[in-house]
Parts: C-alpha cells; structure tokens; sequence
C-alpha cells in the first residue's frame, strides 16, 4: 500500500494544469469560435477594445453620412443575432462584410499549450492592417468562457484527479 506521501508526489508529478486546460478548450472549439464571432459581431478586437476605424470615417465610404447608413442597415440585418456582449453602436463595425469572406473561415484550434483563433480569408491581412487585432479572445470573451465551462469543468477533472 502506497503511503500518503508517495501518492501526493505522484498525483504531483502527473498533475499539468495547463495540459488540462488545453484539452477541456479543445473539446469546446465550436464554441470558442461562436465566441469569438459573438465578439466581433459587438464590434470588438482582440483585446476588448472597439474597432478605432468607424464606418463614418472609412475612406470606403464617399462620406462620412454613407458611412453611418451602411452601419445602421448593418445593426438591422444583425437584429436577433445572439451575442454574449454589449450591442455595438451603429457606427462600429463588425467586420461581417460578407460571411463568405471572414466570418465563415474563422476556425479555433489548441497545440502547444495555446488557443489558436485564425481566419483561412483572403480579406485576413486587409482587415488586420485596417483594423489591427481583429482575432482572439478579449478578457470579457475569456471570462464568459470561464463561467459556460472552463471553471467548472476544471474544478471536476482536478479533483477527479486528486483522488487517485
């Protein structure tokens, strides 16, 4: 019979938090990428912030009034979206420019200890250089994954493993 002590530094050298992470997101990744599509739906970048570049000020635009229509027909073809985050002000965009081209192709993956969020788009580095960051989970996006699963998840498999 194992002693207390030989079991505790087995379950320790056996025990990887971050490997437990990884593969409890892993099993999750359709919803990390409705999350991260629920993000930019509420027009924010990868860091939480808004995206600086307003529809107004788009140089896409031949004025700054264009601008702000394309934004308000774009917030009522987005009505009963569902989003986990604030709505987005009219002129903020959400870089849903056709579902085809960005957010069709988002896809999330885990390796190596990370969360990988990238686009398969030919648009991808036009709207990294416009808007910056586009992709990857904001701190709030971080935290609603936390309390859907993550956290609660973690707390079993870690006590799972403990009791070995």
């Amino acid at each position: 019979m194992k002693s207390g002590l030989e079991r505790l530094l087995k379950n320790l050298k056996s025990y990887n938090p971050a490997k437990l992470i990884e593969d409890i997101v892993g099993q999750k990744l359709d919803y990390v990428t409705k999350l991260q599509k629920d993000q930019l739906n509420a027009g924010l970048d990868g860091d939480g912030n808004k995206f600086g570049l307003k529809y107004s000020q788009d140089p896409y635009f031949k004025t700054p009034a264009a601008g702000r229509r394309y934004g308000a027909w774009k917030m009522a073809m987005n009505k009963g979206t569902s989003n986990l985050f604030p709505v987005r002000d009219v002129d903020t965009p959400n870089l849903s420019i056709n579902g085809n081209l960005f957010h069709n192709r988002i896809i999330s993956r885990t390796g190596s200890g990370k969360l990988i969020i990238n686009a398969d788009s030919p648009i991808m580095s036009k709207l990294e250089t416009k808007y910056g960051k586009v992709l990857g989970l904001s701190p709030q996006a971080i935290n609603i994954m936390l309390d859907a699963f993550l956290m609660d998840e973690f707390k079993r498999l870690t006590l799972e493993h403990w009791k070995q």
